[in-house]
């Protein structure tokens, strides 16, 4: 069993515990505040057996069926963990609602007071162990059982001191509104866990939408790759699927690098980002930088090139080209380009081959490529 799993197992035996206690000494002093507590242990009880089952199954290897592995199993019981929150801080308003009007003593309010302090002191404790946990690991389902357990801690040592001013209140002096304490105490409790609960719920639910990496970790990758000279990143995209970073883009490199040589240059930049960021899935898409042929040399990604042709054909034309299907070749040390551009429809043929014939010329002045140009009407897409 993995650590994860078994600071998981933990949260349940916790959970289980608390319920048993709260719910008795609710139910003997007719607190609602108490009875929502047990509510709320119930809910994570719940929480914790969903994130024990999710991070067993995000750590069962990929398979055929599931080539990008089982991550993503931690990111749904986070944000079905965050849903019940949800529910629970609804039923809590509700029973708190009723109670504001019935206005009722409670019995024994000591008692709900000493369970709700030791509630407290409980979860404050293995919510510690599942926040080290869960950042040690990577884990969301971790991390949304460690909010849930969070969400009591504040609420139980809140409820418990209502509890006390109540019970002193009450013995001491008589004040009617000392009956309106504990069900305060519960909508506030409620209200505490319907914000941590959405908040919970946006970031479990991020990733099932395949949104990227934060800032912080894209310049990471930014910094990593620039660390090797002469070459280019761009193109990046990012996702997460559990606790790992699924990464992949385009790494220009020389065009005379060999194949073994990009292949080595790929394994060290994978293993640089393997220690910058744990848990990473890398995947490199090599292509050629292209010389362009100038004072001062430099090399161009194909997205680079196909924006510079677009640039050119604009000076050309006054309009833009929609340059597409850019191909290199090169040929007894010549490079050669070929590309297809888009020419208003009710053109001339004369038309169409005096502007072909400019923008091969600014292509060559430009870039230093040989070029062919395939020229379409813009109806033709």
């Amino acid at each position: 069993m993995t650590i994860a799993a078994r600071t998981a197992r933990l949260s349940m035996i916790a959970n289980a515990a608390l319920i048993a206690a709260k719910l008795t000494v609710g139910i003997v002093t007719g607190s609602v505040s108490v009875v929502s507590e047990s509510i709320h242990s119930v809910v994570d009880l719940a929480a914790a057996s969903m994130t024990f089952f999710s991070v067993r199954m995000s750590a069962t290897p990929a398979d055929s069926g599931h080539p990008y592995g089982h991550g993503k199993f931690e990111n749904v019981s986070g944000a079905l963990e965050a849903a019940l929150i949800l529910a629970a801080a609804g039923l809590i308003i509700y029973e708190a609602v009723g109670r504001l009007f019935a206005s009722t003593p409670l019995e024994h309010p000591e008692l709900g007071a000493a369970v709700m302090f030791v509630s407290g002191a409980l979860n404050f404790v293995v919510s510690r162990r599942l926040y080290r946990t869960a950042r040690s690991e990577d884990s969301v389902a971790l991390e949304a059982d460690a909010l849930n357990l969070k969400t009591d801690v504040y609420p139980s040592f809140g409820v418990g001191a209502a509890l006390v001013a109540e019970f002193l209140l009450g013995r001491y002096s008589s004040a009617r509104w000392a009956s309106y304490l504990d069900p305060v105490a519960g909508i506030l409790v409620a209200s505490f866990v319907a914000y941590e609960g959405l908040r919970m719920l946006g970031k479990a639910a991020a990733p099932l939408l395949d949104a990227g990496l934060s800032a912080e970790e894209m310049a990471i990758i930014q910094e990593q790759v620039a660390r090797y000279h002469g070459v280019g990143i761009h193109a990046v995209r990012t996702r997460k699927s559990g606790r790992t970073k699924l990464i992949d883009f385009h790494l220009s490199v020389p065009e005379g690098m060999t194949v073994r040589e990009s292949h080595e240059l790929c394994d060290s930049i994978e293993y640089d980002l393997e220690r910058a960021l744990s848990n990473t899935n890398v995947l490199i898409h090599v292509e050629p930088a292209l010389r362009v042929a100038s004072a001062q040399p430099r090399t161009l990604s194909k997205e680079e090139l196909v924006a510079r042709l677009a640039s050119l054909g604009r000076e050309v034309a006054g309009y833009d080209l929609g340059v597409h299907h850019v191909h290199l070749y090169d040929r007894n040390g010549r490079t050669e380009i070929t590309f297809h551009i888009n020419v208003e429809a009710k053109a001339s043929l004369q038309e169409a081959h005096l502007l072909a014939s400019k923008l091969e010329t600014r292509v060559r002045s430009a870039l230093g490529f040989e070029p062919t140009i395939h020229v379409e009407p813009t109806s033709a897409r």
